[in-house]
């Protein structure tokens, strides 16, 4: 894993430097799980409690797609991260679209939310996000909101229970698309648009819901940027960054 220093980052962001960030690599000793899942793809979500990791993985399975979650630990002095293997518990798919799993994870109080990629009713007509305690006992599920299009990733939540997650769409997706958006102006959309935008929700006693808040909408480039990951800074604002398409960027959305 690629890590980067907050202070380095920060005196880029202020513009107090514009030098290069350096990678610090990070070891993920994975247990051997990425030889021994069958059709493994990789992983795609991380959170930290403490010195504790959670991550999912996606996995091609001849016919279907199959999600896991899996624990590990992370040494502070090495910063070796170690999963333990013998956590990994199945996560069944809510649709039966290819390249489609738990996408993204929130910690949230005592627990571990795992969100679909999919979440648009007109495809998933009961869409949910997995809660799980920290010893990945399973705790229940939340009702999820209308969601469109593609979930890559979650922020960290706030006190009132607040955080964002990446609302993706590619045009070409055809099997997401069905011209309903109900988190635009005119809940329609053009499928030759890509959407790229932030969106608000809040973590209720059993449900998912809106919050009260504008859906932060990116400035769109020529080519569509598939990002896949989220994290708050501080009060600045937002780090996202893509996957290798259309390049790898790193970018900073201030509030």
């Amino acid at each position: 894993l690629c890590g980067l220093k907050k202070s380095e980052l920060q005196a880029v962001i202020d513009g107090a430097s514009s030098q290069p960030l350096v990678c610090q690599e990070m070891l993920l000793e994975d247990g051997g799980l990425s030889k021994r899942i069958r059709g493994f793809e990789g992983f795609e979500s991380i959170a930290f409690v403490d010195n504790a990791v959670y991550l999912t993985i996606e996995a091609r399975q001849t016919t279907k797609m199959v999600g896991y979650l899996v624990k590990g630990e992370v040494d502070p002095s090495s910063l070796i991260i170690t999963i333990d293997s013998a956590s990994a518990i199945e996560i069944e798919p809510q649709t039966k679209f290819m390249n489609a799993s738990d996408e993204a994870m929130l910690i949230a109080d005592d627990q571990v939310i795992t969100f679909f990629e999919d979440n648009g009713y007109t495809i998933n007509t009961a869409p949910v996000a997995h809660s799980y305690y920290f010893t990945l006992n399973e705790i229940g599920s939340y009702q999820m909101p209308d969601i469109p299009f593609r979930l890559t990733d979650a922020s960290e939540i706030d006190a009132d229970g607040i955080f964002y997650v990446i609302n993706y769409f590619f045009p070409g997706d055809d099997h997401l698309f069905t011209g309903i958006d109900p988190w635009s102006v005119n809940g329609e959309h053009d499928p030759e648009v890509a959407v790229e935008r932030l969106i608000p929700l809040q973590l209720l006693e059993d449900r998912l819901v809106p919050a009260d808040l504008p859906v932060i909408s990116l400035v769109l480039s020529d080519e569509a940027r598939n990002w896949e990951g989220l994290a708050r800074l501080d009060n600045l604002g937002f780090l996202l960054v893509t996957d290798k398409f259309p390049d790898s960027i790193l970018a900073f959305v201030r509030n």
